[in-house]
């Protein structure tokens, strides 16, 4: 006796097996759940239907790629990508990924976006970004800048120049011109960084507590130094010690 389930999948396993590698290839992407964009939303919403859909189709050929993601495409998107590629076909155009995302930001971004944007992405500037924070906004604004998106000695530079003055030193000192090896940098600038302020952070923890405890105890320490400017810079630590002396003085 077969269970109702079984026959189900029976016949499932009878409809892939007659099905196109085409149709198989479809039903798997869909099986995701891939964003739909009916195109309508505001560019805002189709900016960010074409970043998810972009990652989801990451695996697949242009071809197939093209060809999988027009299925996400309802109402307006969809009338709008049958005339565009019809009239791309008409002017012997190869069509492409790349392509496909420029027709889609000429269609879906208005021209005043756009200019927003590439403005944005001109005066980018690392602020109170962490690194990987700046990287992520660096990038989702690069679709607005394609004269720079497109060379990669330039889009390392802009990086490099939006970078916060201290990690700006530590990298443009050698001012890698490849975009990877300026992330790279520039991640590892800001962790050593991180970890100098902790250090110095400590340690000005611990003088505050010395000084604490000699204002408790009511205590003067008076030191008498009579050398010159350069030497007083440079005993500036003895004078730490001595002080510190005192507090454990104080504290029998």
């Amino acid at each position: 006796m077969t269970h109702p389930n079984d026959q189900g999948d029976t016949v499932e396993n009878q409809m892939d097996a007659t099905a196109t590698p085409m149709e198989t290839l479809l039903k798997r992407f869909q099986s995701f759940r891939p964003p739909i964009l009916k195109g309508t939303e505001n560019p805002v919403d189709c900016e960010g239907w074409l970043d998810d859909i972009d990652q989801d189709s990451l695996d697949y050929s242009d071809d197939r790629r093209i060809r999988l993601v027009i299925h996400q495409l309802h109402g307006v998107a969809k009338k709008w990508w049958t005339s565009t590629k019809k009239a791309m076909e008409n002017r012997g155009t190869l069509i492409n990924w790349i392509l496909f995302k420029a027709e889609f930001y000429k269609r879906f971004y208005p021209i005043s976006y756009r200019k927003d944007k590439n403005a944005e992405f001109a005066n980018l500037k690392q602020g109170n970004l962490s690194i990987e924070e700046y990287v992520t906004k660096f990038d989702s604004l690069l679709r607005f800048a394609p004269h720079i998106s497109d060379n990669e000695e330039a889009k390392a530079d802009h990086f490099i120049d939006g970078l916060n003055p201290d990690i700006f030193t530590l990298v443009n000192t050698r001012r890698p011109n490849n975009f990877a090896d300026v992330m790279d940098h520039a991640k590892g600038a800001e962790v050593g960084l991180i970890r100098q302020r902790g250090n110095q952070g400590k340690s000005l923890r611990t003088r505050e507590a010395v000084l604490q405890v000699l204002v408790a105890r009511n205590r003067t320490v008076t030191v008498k130094v009579q050398v010159p400017l350069v030497l007083l810079v440079a005993s500036v630590e003895n004078i730490w010690e001595l002080l510190y002396l005192s507090a454990d003085r104080a504290l029998c």
